[in-house]
Order: structure tokens, then C-alpha cells, then sequence
């Protein structure tokens, strides 16, 4: 065989087939604009991306041929196909997660009746019926079931509160219910909310504090958590040698006696937790929660950016937004929080 033809099959056609797939690679991204930094669709004349918020390049405008401005994207954003009119969950939904709390209580797990119990407060924010009343019984379920676990060391209470979360998600699915954040409902109520019910949830639970994971304390780090230091007397196992002067000859003797520092343990209370095994977490200053979201000032909602809050665009409502004006903010993504580093 003629080596030019080898060598064209071997180096020609695979340089042609990139080549040609490149070009169809251009010509399909050439009928969607995108958001170079997240990839999402970029909206008709859209300044900043709606996803991400990162700004687009001025893009140069040509004549329409025929005299008309470009029409608006039919693509649904994000707002515009939100219910009208808030959905209201029934009161038996609440009532079951309150069931659900007290049933394991009574089984000693307080990590998972506290997560059961959260979930039932987040979502007594939807509800017509009882409200107010139901509420005292939520309030006084988390306190019993906060005391039933929180008052072990902190290192067993973080350790409980992993497990306890763990099995509350796989027990929340087998129910089919769907989180909106960290609040879970039934799969059919979630598909009715609107986009500031949503909001609402997600601010009612707030991912907690990244260091301390809701505690308001961490381990301390000179004990360990244990609430114990070796003795700074340097007694052995809690004995210290002294001069004594023996009484028949009157000469001096080393006498071994119990350490006055430790009184015979060896170990003394940690001066930096005073014996409790923790210390105030300097990121939420002893809170448990994130700091306030500075772009949406803690709402989990901002002023649209198509529209600059007006709900209005090109002398119709804005489809972006669904012309209400604001839309999820793109830095906490709705619950009011400063994302966790």
C-alpha cells in the first residue's frame, strides 16, 4: 500500500473528524446563549445572569429586517410559573410530625424527636388552623427533647445529632415527603408552594453555624472534652515528696504525701472550659446560627435584576421575576444566611 495514503488515513482524516465536530459543537452553542461562568440560558437581553449573577458582555445589537424588536424569551424563568395564591397545608401534617416527636422521646432519642419536631414548627408557618395553640406544644416538645441529649458532652451530643440526622432524611423519604431546605413535606403539598412560602421554609430552618453545627460550643482544645488536665503540681499519680523532719534523730527525710493541688487524682479541671469539655464558638460568638445574608439583608428575597424590582420589563410584566418584583437571592439562596466556608 502507498505510504502517503497510510499516512493521510492516519493523520488527515482523524485532524478532519475534530474538526468537523468542533464546528457542529459551535453551531449548536451558537443557537443558545449561555452564562459563561454557570452555564445556565442566558434571557433575552439579560444584563447579569439570573443564576449566578455574574454580568454579560454588551452584545452588539443588529437591524431587524423586519423593523420589530426582538421578541421576548418563551422560556419560563424561574418566578413566573409560581401559584397566585399561597397554599395552606392541613393541620394533620403537623400533627403527625408532633406524633412522630413524641414517639421517640419515649424511645430515648432526643436528636431525632428535636429533628421532627423543627420540622413540625417550619411548617405551622403554612397553616390556617390551631396555629397559635399548636405552637406551645411544639415549643414545649423541643425543650424536652433539647434536655434529653444536649446535656451530655458535647462530643456525644454531635456525635447523636450525625446519626440521629442520617436516619431522620431515610425516614422522611420512606414517607415520600421532599425537602424545601432542611424542612420536609409531602411531595404533592411542595409542587403547590410559591416562591416566598419557600423562602419561608428555608429560613425557618437554616443550616446552623459550620463549626459548631448548631451547639453554640466546640470541643475544647486543651482538654480534648474531657473537663481534665494533668495536675500542674507535677505530683505522680497524685503524690508529691516533702522535706519532713524525722522526730527520734531530728534529721531530714523525704515523705511522700498526698498532692495538695489535685487531692490524690492526678488531674485538676481544665482552666479554659472550667471542666466542661467545651468552649463558646468564636464563629457564631456562642449562637449556633450563620450571620446575616448581606446581599438580601436575612429576607432570602432581592430586588430582580431584569427589573430592577418593579416587576415590570419593556412595558409589560417581567418574565423573569413573574412580575413580583423579586426573586430568590443568589447568595444564601433563600435562607437568609451567610453560606458556610
Amino acid at each position: 500500500m502507498d505510504i502517503k495514503a497510510i499516512t493521510y488515513k492516519r493523520r488527515v482524516v482523524p485532524l478532519m473528524a475534530c474538526a468537523f465536530f468542533a464546528l457542529c459543537c459551535v453551531a449548536a452553542f451558537a443557537v443558545i446563549a449561555v452564562c459563561g461562568k454557570c452555564g445556565h440560558e442566558r434571557l433575552d437581553d439579560a444584563v447579569v445572569c439570573g443564576h449566578c449573577g455574574a454580568s454579560f458582555p454588551a452584545a452588539t445589537k443588529y437591524a431587524d429586517p423586519g423593523g420589530e424588536e426582538p421578541k421576548e424569551s418563551a422560556g419560563a424563568p424561574v418566578l413566573a410559573n409560581q401559584p397566585a395564591v399561597d397554599h395552606h397545608l392541613e393541620s394533620a401534617i403537623i400533627s403527625m410530625e408532633l406524633k412522630l416527636t413524641e414517639k421517640y422521646l419515649a424511645e430515648n432519642m432526643g436528636a431525632l424527636a428535636e429533628l421532627f419536631c423543627k420540622n413540625a414548627m417550619a411548617l405551622n408557618l403554612l397553616t390556617l388552623e390551631n396555629a397559635g395553640t399548636r405552637s406551645e406544644r411544639i415549643l414545649h416538645l423541643l425543650k424536652r427533647s433539647n434536655a434529653s441529649y444536649a446535656s451530655s458532652a458535647i462530643r456525644e451530643a454531635r456525635a447523636a445529632m450525625a446519626r440521629s440526622r442520617k436516619a431522620y432524611e431515610l425516614l422522611q423519604k420512606a414517607r415520600r415527603y421532599v425537602p424545601v431546605g432542611n424542612t420536609w413535606l409531602p411531595v404533592h403539598d411542595e409542587a403547590k408552594l410559591s416562591m416566598k412560602q419557600r423562602v419561608l421554609l428555608r429560613r425557618a430552618q437554616a443550616a446552623p453555624c459550620g463549626t459548631c453545627l448548631g451547639f453554640g460550643k466546640v470541643v475544647c482544645s486543651k482538654c480534648k472534652g474531657t473537663g481534665r488536665v494533668e495536675c500542674p503540681n507535677g505530683c505522680k499519680k497524685g503524690w508529691v515528696q516533702i522535706e519532713a523532719m524525722d522526730g527520734l534523730n531530728g534529721k531530714a527525710r523525704m515523705k511522700e504525701v498526698r498532692c495538695p493541688t489535685c487531692l490524690g487524682y492526678s488531674r485538676v479541671n481544665c482552666g479554659e472550659c472550667l471542666g466542661g469539655g467545651a468552649i463558646v464558638c468564636e464563629t457564631c460568638k456562642g449562637l449556633g446560627e450563620r450571620a446575616q445574608c448581606s446581599e438580601c439583608g436575612g429576607e432570602g428575597m432581592s430586588a430582580c435584576r431584569r427589573c430592577n424590582g418593579s416587576g415590570l420589563y419593556k412595558e409589560g410584566k417581567c418574565t423573569y421575576c413573574g412580575g413580583k418584583g423579586q426573586i430568590l437571592c443568589r447568595e444564601c439562596k433563600g435562607d437568609g444566611k451567610k453560606v458556610n466556608k
